[in-house]
C-alpha cells in the first residue's frame, strides 16, 4: 500500500463555495473519484447533529454522512478500489472533547455503513488485501495533532507552501522540498507530495489567500519538475492537488500521469 502513487485533493469538498479564498476544487466528489483520485482530504466541524463540512469559516453545506455515502457508493460500484481519507478537525464547534470528535468520526462511518480501517493496520500489507475499502490514513486538529487518535500513524513528508506569492518563493520552496522531504522518503511510510498552498496576491503587504492563483503559478513555474520527479525518481508519493485542471488543461490528465507511475 505504501509503494504506489496515489492522486490526491486537498480541500476535496470545497467546489461547493463560491469563495476564491476557501475554494480549492472545481470537480465534484463523484467527478474526483471517476478521474482517478483516490485520497481525500475531509475537514470537520463538530455540531451536536453530526460532523459538518467546513474549510475554516466556511461552512459548504454538507454533513460527513453524506459524503460517506458518496465514497460507499463508489466502492461498492468499484469494488477494486481503495479510498483513502485525512481527516482535519477545522475548528471546535463547542465544547466537544477529542474523544467526542473521534466518536463522531466513527459514528458517521457506522451510519453509512462503511467499516472503518486505519493506516496502522495496511501499511505492511498489499492492495489486493484492502480493495473496496475506505481507510483512514490521518485524523488530527487544526492546529496540533489529536492524543485521542494515537494508534494512528501519521502521513509523512508533509510539505506547507505556506503563504507564497512570487515566483522566487516558489523556486525556493521546490528546492527545500527536493533537499530536505524527497531526499529522505525511503525511510517514511505514507509519503505526502503536498502541491497546494494558501498563497496569493499581496495587497498593502498582506497575503490575500487564494489557492487559484497559486496554482496557476506552480504550474507555470514548476509542471516540468514535477512530472520528471514523478516519472523519475524511486519513491512514491500521495501527491495532493488544488485545481488539477490548471496543469494540463485536459481535466484528470494529470491525475493519469501520477496513476501510471506505477507502472
Amino acid at each position: 500500500m505504501t509503494n504506489i502513487s496515489i492522486p490526491g485533493t486537498h480541500n476535496t469538498f470545497t467546489y461547493r463555495t463560491s469563495i476564491s479564498m476557501s475554494k480549492c476544487q472545481t470537480y465534484t466528489l463523484k467527478e474526483q473519484l471517476r478521474q482517478g483520485v483516490r485520497y481525500l482530504d475531509v475537514r470537520c466541524v463538530y455540531k451536536k447533529d453530526g460532523l459538518k463540512i467546513y474549510h475554516g469559516l466556511d461552512n459548504l453545506g454538507l454533513n460527513l454522512d453524506t459524503c460517506l455515502m458518496w465514497v460507499r457508493d463508489f466502492l461498492q460500484e468499484h469494488p477494486s478500489e481503495i479510498v483513502l481519507l485525512r481527516f482535519q478537525r477545522e475548528k471546535k464547534g463547542g465544547k466537544e472533547t477529542d474523544e467526542q470528535y473521534y466518536k463522531a468520526i466513527c459514528a458517521a462511518f457506522e451510519n453509512v455503513g462503511l467499516q472503518m480501517y486505519n493506516n496502522a493496520e495496511i501499511s505492511n500489507k498489499t492492495v489486493g488485501n484492502w480493495r473496496g475499502k475506505a481507510i483512514i490514513v490521518e485524523y488530527n486538529n487544526m492546529y496540533k495533532i489529536s492524543q485521542s487518535a494515537a494508534s494512528y500513524q501519521y502521513l509523512t513528508g508533509f510539505s506547507y507552501w505556506g503563504y507564497l506569492s512570487s515566483p522566487k518563493q516558489v523556486d525556493a520552496k521546490w528546492a527545500d522540498i527536493l533537499e530536505k522531504e524527497v531526499a529522505v522518503a525511503d525511510s517514511l511510510k505514507f509519503n505526502r507530495l503536498n502541491l497546494t498552498s494558501s498563497g496569493g496576491k499581496k495587497i498593502l503587504g498582506i497575503t490575500i489567500p487564494n489557492p487559484k492563483s497559486f496554482t496557476r503559478l506552480l504550474v507555470q513555474r514548476k509542471y516540468d519538475d514535477i512530472v520528471e520527479l514523478l516519472q523519475h525518481t524511486p519513491h512514491h508519493f500521495i501527491v495532493i492537488v488544488d485545481f488539477e485542471e490548471l496543469y494540463t488543461g485536459i481535466p484528470g490528465e494529470f491525475y493519469k500521469q501520477i496513476i501510471e507511475r506505477n507502472f
